[in-house]
């Protein structure tokens, strides 16, 4: 818990696309949606990337995850020269590798699914 890893993915881009999005999800074994990323929310736009072009994607994530194992998700959205008017999956991995996060003694866990590092204050008045 509370471990910094990064999620890596290359894409190598077989044809010209425009608008393009990378993204991460991390889900739980039954398929619930954990958590997710992508490079417009964090602001980062792509609005051309030429066909032949090698992209390194890495997504530096905080695992504030209780003890169970994960899915980790890439997908690349976009258009292309065939399909300009909706952006749509130029590739996706879905559940392409599992995580186990594993009980460590040093921290206190909630109920749920992720860790919010609660800090508890009761006063009488």
């Amino acid at each position: 818990i509370g471990n910094t890893y990064t999620w890596r993915y290359v894409v190598r881009f077989q044809v010209t696309a425009y608008d393009v999005i990378f993204g991460m999800m991390i889900k739980t074994v039954g398929g619930i949606e954990v958590a997710s990323m992508n490079s417009q929310l964090a602001q980062q736009y792509f609005p051309i990337i030429d066909a032949g072009s090698v992209v390194d994607v890495r997504f530096n994530i905080t695992a504030n995850l209780v003890p169970d194992v994960y899915y980790l998700n890439a997908g690349v959205l976009g258009t292309t020269d065939d399909c300009r008017d909706n952006l749509f999956y130029l590739h996706r991995r879905v559940d392409v590798c599992a995580i186990r996060i594993v009980k460590t003694s040093k921290k206190l866990y909630n109920g749920g699914i992720s860790y919010i590092n609660p800090d508890l204050r009761i006063m009488f008045l």
